[in-house]
């Protein structure tokens, strides 16, 4: 639960992730950028590395990614 985790760790030590799989590789553009902003929102912008909650999967359309991207470099 990475709430839980920013509740325990924040501020402490730097955190990875999360941006879950199933989002990266069958939600839209839009769920993508959602789910990256959520997390910036949470973590702000020191202590966090925006990252997939696991290996990216081979599938993900490269226009999800690129959303990722562009909410965290807006970040």
């Amino acid at each position: 639960d990475i709430v839980k985790i920013q509740e325990v760790l924040g501020g402490h030590m730097c955190v990875t992730g999360d941006v879950p799989p199933a989002i990266l590789e069958l939600g839209t553009p839009e769920d993508n950028y959602n789910y990256a902003r959520k997390l910036i929102e949470l973590f702000g912008k020191s202590g966090f590395i925006m990252s997939s909650g696991c290996s990216v999967p081979p599938h993900a359309p490269l226009e999800n990614i690129k959303a990722v991207i562009a909410a965290t470099l807006e970040g």
